[in-house]
């Protein structure tokens, strides 16, 4: 069964840590999507929604036989039939009333900058303006996150002919998991509009709250999981609209 946790978590068929729910199904993708319970408001009046989002998988993710778009999050309800990749691999969604009453599960750091609707509570300018606040949240926080980093860190001489995600991928494959995550908190700050970015950060967020680290927590890596979904949302709808003009 999946962690009595808010989440986010993936369910994927990769065995080493990535995938927090291991299907073992030779049609689910590594990575094949996630899960994660949001909560409108506070106290006896929260509500709770469970939201799944297809992480690009290869066979897609469906929800009442409706496969969805890639990085777009739809909410599930009780009844619904969420399926990775092959009917065969279904799952009926059911609610334990316990664990959506009360306040908002998982209430951490994120809470200063972002909140369920996606409103940011910092201000944001310059090449932020306009954004969508979930964005401009996340990329406050990111900000906020490097603030409190060293400044003479090795990972912050840079050839700016390196692509971010790469050298990240490079740094995780070496074993500087700290410097992966901060070349993408890095590069998440200079260029929040791209939305492959933040969810490879969110990746790296996630996997530290779950090991642990200091200064890390669910609600971090739930902030920069919405920038890259309303990253990708537009740019499939631009895509959508330049395809009509």
């Amino acid at each position: 069964p999946p962690p009595a946790t808010p989440g986010p978590f993936v369910l994927g068929a990769v065995i080493d840590g990535d995938a927090d729910v291991v299907v073992l199904d030779p049609t689910v993708s590594g990575s094949h999507a996630r899960l994660e319970v949001l909560t409108r408001g506070a106290g006896p009046d929260a509500e709770a929604q469970l939201v799944v989002a297809d992480l690009s998988s290869t066979n897609g993710t469906y929800v009442n036989g409706a496969r969805l778009r890639p990085w777009t999050e739809t909410v599930l309800h009780p009844g619904d039939v969420l399926s990775l990749a092959d009917p065969r691999v279904s799952y009926e969604v059911a609610v334990d009333p316990a664990r959506v009453r009360g306040d908002a599960p998982g209430a951490d750091a994120a809470g200063a900058w972002y909140d369920a609707e996606g409103g940011a509570t910092s201000g944001s300018g310059g090449a932020l303006a306009g954004a969508h606040p979930a964005i401009a949240a996340a990329a406050g926080l990111a900000r906020a996150l490097l603030a409190a980093m060293p400044a003479n860190e090795p990972w912050r001489v840079t050839d700016p002919r390196d692509s971010p995600g790469l050298r990240a991928r490079g740094l995780a494959r070496s074993g500087d998991h700290a410097g992966a995550h901060a070349v993408l908190l890095d590069a998440c700050a200079r260029d929040p509009l791209d939305p492959g970015l933040w969810a490879q950060l969110a990746n790296a967020e996630r996997q530290r709250a779950r090991r642990g680290v200091a200064g890390t927590s669910a609600g971090v890596a739930r902030a920069f999981y919405r920038a890259s979904c309303v990253g990708f949302e537009a740019a499939w709808r631009a895509g959508v609209a330049a395809g009509r003009a």
